[in-house]
């Protein structure tokens, strides 16, 4: 299953999107979990990446080796940056 996971506001009230490849708000989050709720829930709806198409393209290529993994794009003024491949999500 691929999921594209945006964090907003992480330093001040941080806040988690999953979106499909589609870019449609899938209706979960992927966070941690204290007293029955997820420490970074949804936050407000993000506007679709101009470049999606090239970032999970890029993605995939990247992917294509590995049965788990997760790869971070960035769009800055229009232009596609990559950050990291990680292979365990949220390690440091």
């Amino acid at each position: 299953m691929e999921v594209i996971h945006i964090d907003l506001d992480r330093y001040t009230d941080h806040k988690r999107n999953c979106y499909d490849t589609n870019w449609e708000l899938l209706p979960f989050t992927w966070s941690m979990w204290k007293n029955g709720k997820p420490l970074w829930p949804n936050g407000r709806k993000m506007n679709r990446p101009e470049n999606l198409k090239e970032m999970i393209v890029l993605a995939e290529k990247l992917s294509n080796p590995f049965s788990c993994v997760k790869i971070d794009l960035y769009e800055f003024e229009a232009q596609v940056f990559f950050g990291e491949i990680t292979f365990h999500h949220g390690s440091v």
